[in-house]
Order: structure tokens, then C-alpha cells, then sequence
């Protein structure tokens, strides 16, 4: 969790009380707090370059979005982009044909992903300027996820 400093009123995460950690120990940390938090899933977490990938393997009944209507807004936003379609009550089996294809996160599942985001956060910082061109972070990182 992150500390709060009230006489400066800024917070900080735990990356300020684990600045020693090498991107292979912060891997190690979130791969054994996520098994704790989530011990039906098996989770991989690769370092190299600076940058963090991490891949779920989840049970495809558990945390895959059958259906349009359990998807998130912005779920819901992003298939009708990609079918390209304009009105969404005369499409609903064209979306239920893609969603049949389509490999898309139930809400149980994106709680999984936003938890390890919100985790590795918490020892990552930026301070990047892109007005002037200027990238300085801690690492990058990529959550991604495969069906079993």
C-alpha cells in the first residue's frame, strides 16, 4: 500500500522503501502476493531490458466473458470498434459471433489484472516529461493472458 507523508503531502509506494530491489526480486514479490491472493491461477512473470511481462494462465470457464453483457463498458466499446458497427441492438448476434471467438476478460478476471497493475505500480515510478522528450521510469510492463 502506498504511505501517505503529510507534511510534504506526497506519496510515495513502496518503491522509496525497496529502491535496492533488482526487476527479478519485484517479479518474485508480485508472482508470490498474487499466488496468496489468487492460488487457483498459475502466474509467469519474465524480466529482461528493463520491462516486466507477465502471462495469466486461467480457467477458460472461470474468467472468460461469454456473453456482451458481462463485459465492462469499455469492453463493450472496444468490440464494437472492432466489428465497426454503429447501432448495437440490430448487431447482437454479430457480437455474440465475435465474443465466441474472441478471448476477452470477464470481470473477475480484470480484477486479476488491475490487482498485479496496482501491485507493480507500487515500485515503479515516472518521472517521464514528454513535453520536453524526456522518459525517466522505473521499469515497463506488459500483463497479458492465455485460456487453459
Amino acid at each position: 500500500m502506498p504511505i501517505y507523508y503529510i507534511h510534504n503531502k506526497e506519496i510515495k509506494g513502496r518503491k522509496t522503501m525497496t529502491e535496492t530491489l533488482e526487476l527479478k526480486d519485484i517479479a518474485k514479490l508480485m508472482k508470490k502476493e498474487m499466488k496468496i491472493k489468487y492460488p487457483d491461477i498459475k502466474i509467469s512473470a519474465k524480466t529482461k531490458n528493463g520491462f516486466i511481462w507477465v502471462t495469466l494462465f486461467l480457467k477458460e470457464e472461470d474468467y472468460r466473458a461469454f456473453d456482451y453483457y458481462e463485459l465492462s463498458d469499455k469492453d463493450k466499446r472496444f468490440v464494437i470498434n472492432k466489428l465497426d458497427i454503429g447501432c448495437i441492438e440490430h448487431n447482437l448476434d454479430r457480437i455474440r459471433g465475435y465474443l465466441s471467438e474472441a478471448s476477452v476478460l470477464n470481470q473477475k478476471g480484470q480484477e486479476i489484472v488491475d490487482s498485479i497493475n496496482i501491485f507493480l505500480e507500487q515500485y515503479n515510478y515516472d518521472n517521464s516529461d514528454v513535453m520536453r522528450d524526456y522518459f525517466d521510469f522505473g521499469f515497463a510492463s506488459n500483463i497479458d493472458y492465455e485460456f487453459v
